[in-house]
């Protein structure tokens, strides 16, 4: 069902200059070439913020790298409303904060947005550095497709 007034907000968290870390930042200057309407892209650099960022939205994407025991640039999508972040993203973050620990704070504080969709990359390099790893960038790349087709119905 498309909704000319609903408006998303997809927001990219992490550190470009840590390699995979920067998939989130990536992927939102990605869409921000698409020039799509009704959709606010955020960038930053830690998940405590993201309370903030989505004060007023009704309709949330999130990305982020994640680490748990999946492939390099697999893809791992929660509705954030319906289920919780699975252990394993709350234990490595570059962030001060881990997504997963925003997220139950938000729903703690009652501050979720109607609609949270988090999309985590699984990542495979970390160390100092500019630039995604091959199979980062691929799964990144479509996840960019699947975005847009999801804010458009």
């Amino acid at each position: 069902m498309k909704s000319d007034s609903l408006t998303w907000h997809v927001v990219g968290v992490g550190n470009e200059y840590r390699q995979d870390d920067g998939v989130g930042l990536w992927v939102v200057r990605q869409m921000a070439k698409l020039d799509l309407p009704n959709v606010q892209l955020t960038e930053l650099h830690d998940c405590l913020d993201l309370l903030e960022s989505w004060q007023t939205d009704q309709s949330v994407v999130v990305v982020d790298a994640v680490v748990s025991s999946s492939l390099p640039g697999t893809l791992h999508a929660i509705d954030a409303i319906a289920a919780s972040i699975p252990t394993p993203f709350s234990s490595f973050s570059s962030h001060t904060f881990s997504l997963a620990d925003a997220v139950q704070l938000a729903k703690n504080l009652d501050r979720l947005p109607r609609q949270l969709w988090i999309y985590g990359i699984e990542a495979q390099k970390h160390q100092m550095g500019i630039g995604l790893s091959k199979s980062v960038q691929k799964t990144a790349l479509s996840l960019v497709k699947t975005i847009q087709h999801q804010i458009a119905f």
